[in-house]
């Protein structure tokens, strides 16, 4: 139990501690244990890689407008686009 960090968690002396640890229920506690500590281990990841998603992405979009000097330049629209009113198909 000293080994896992369990010792401390359940504040038993040492002779409670072989006792408990010779029971066949305690494999089932460590179980659970186990069980709770990869469902945090998966929940901090997942939490972390989607943060690190979110700075990539607010990284890429910062280089895009450093690089563009904006979104209205890139696409090469300067200025306001006259409306078309009529569409001219030239045959050959």
């Amino acid at each position: 139990m000293t080994q896992f960090g369990l010792y401390s968690d359940f504040k038993m002396t040492p002779q409670e501690v072989n006792r408990v640890a010779n029971l066949p229920e305690w494999t089932t506690v460590l179980e659970v244990i186990i069980k709770s500590r990869r469902a945090d281990l998966a929940f901090r990841t997942t939490k972390q890689e989607r943060w690190n998603q979110r700075a990539q992405d607010r990284q890429a979009h910062k280089e895009f407008l450093e690089e563009h000097r904006g979104t209205g330049k890139f696409p090469g629209k300067y200025a306001l686009q006259p409306q078309q009113t009529e569409l001219i198909w030239t045959m050959p």
